[in-house]
């Protein structure tokens, strides 16, 4: 997901979304996911959190310096409200990292 995302993000030739703040609608459902995804590989949701929150600092910091994309606080600020709704949606379905799920599985 996340290579998938940086293809994305660093296309040099973005595509209009074609709906008012369709980019920040963009930023907060891929890094939902994301966040999410995070949660189940990682043990620890603050872990996932942050690492999530640095990969989209990492994409804004990559797109500064191509010259068809720019930087924006506004992205990093959806790619954090995803983020927190991606840990808060695996929290809400019971998702847990694997190894932490095992482990209350087994009997004692």
């Amino acid at each position: 997901m996340m290579l998938a995302s940086c293809f994305i993000a660093f296309d040099p030739a973005p595509r209009p979304v074609g709906v008012t703040h369709g980019d920040k609608l963009q930023h907060l459902v891929a890094f939902a996911a994301l966040g999410l995804v995070a949660r189940l590989a990682l043990q620890r949701a603050p872990v996932a959190g942050l690492a999530m929150l640095g990969f989209g600092i990492f994409i804004e910091a990559v797109q500064h310096f191509i010259p068809t994309r720019s930087a924006s606080l506004g992205d990093v600020v959806a790619d954090a409200a995803g983020v927190v709704l991606g840990l808060l949606l695996a929290r809400a379905l019971g998702l847990r990292h694997a190894a932490a799920g095992a482990e209350k599985k087994s009997p004692p």
